[in-house]
């Protein structure tokens, strides 16, 4: 019973999922002049005061990749970052099977499969993850949680090339 009553509750997140992902800004990663907006993924997101909703996907990505070389720094910039409270990452290396396996997905694609080593960033005015990475495609998904209780997973598409 409590299954159906869910289901009835959260159909209209779903029916209107492209404009409810639309509502929660994206963060972009950085490395020299390149630059890449993230694709959200799961998240809680509260617009306004005793309003929130909630999805959850897979692990998602943009269309496009960075490409950088393997040992590389990149800059992250989160929304309302003065209120972060965590931010973990991961890279997933991508493998033949999961691009295969690719959807579409409001902004880029969803990919199967799950997350890898999970890295907590340290909480500075400069977010910064270190890549050491070996040649491939990745997808690195950042989950971040801020104070006022907003979560939400970034997802980006990077290229390692020697």
């Amino acid at each position: 019973m409590t299954r159906v009553l869910l289901i009835l509750l959260t159909f209209p997140i779903f029916a209107s999922a492209e404009s409810i992902f639309d509502k929660v800004p994206v963060s972009t990663i950085e490395k020299g002049k390149l630059k890449q907006e993230s694709v959200i993924g799961s998240f809680c997101w509260h617009p306004k005061e005793g309003n929130h909703f909630c999805a959850d996907t897979g692990l998602v990505s943009p269309k496009e990749e960075i490409e950088i070389k393997p040992n590389s720094i990149l800059t992250l910039k989160m929304p309302n970052q003065e209120n972060l409270k965590v931010v973990q990452y991961s890279f997933v290396p991508v493998t033949t099977e999961m691009q295969t396996a690719k959807e579409e997905y409001p902004g880029g694609y969803n990919w199967q499969g799950g997350l890898s080593e999970i890295k907590e960033l340290k909480l500075k005015r400069k977010l910064k993850i270190k890549t050491r990475l070996e040649p491939g495609l990745y997808v690195l998904s950042v989950s971040a949680w801020w104070k006022n209780y907003d979560d939400a997973n970034h997802g980006f598409l990077i290229k390692v090339t020697p």
